[in-house]
């Protein structure tokens, strides 16, 4: 069984090489079809919703909406970050609120 599997020399495609899978030509050929006429997925996917909404379809709207949405709002993560004032000492943070009290629909000059 020695010799089945892994890395071996001269084997795969050669470096440079366009693949020659069928799928990919065609895929190349949308996109740059695409490219030239100013249009992207993300546009049809827009200009669908939008025509949906329009015939109040509301549930085609919203699968149209679903899959653009990741491509306009990204998700968003938690990211840990450590922060540190001067010389890696602690952070001074000041807070002001400028609370404003209206009555009758005009404010009120705070009182010292």
């Amino acid at each position: 069984m020695a010799g089945t599997g892994g890395k071996r020399p001269g084997s795969g495609r050669p470096r440079g090489a366009k693949s020659a899978h069928p799928k990919s030509a065609v895929a190349r050929e949308v996109a740059k079809k695409a490219l030239r006429a100013e249009v992207t997925p993300l546009d049809v996917m827009l200009k669908a919703m939008r025509n949906a909404l329009s015939k109040d379809d509301l549930a085609a709207a919203h699968g149209f909406a679903k899959d653009a949405a990741p491509y306009i709002h990204p998700k968003l993560i938690a990211q840990k970050t450590e922060h540190s004032g001067p010389n890696d000492g602690p952070v001074e943070i000041e807070h002001s609120f400028g609370l404003r009290v209206f009555e009758g629909g005009r404010p009120l000059e705070p009182k010292d």
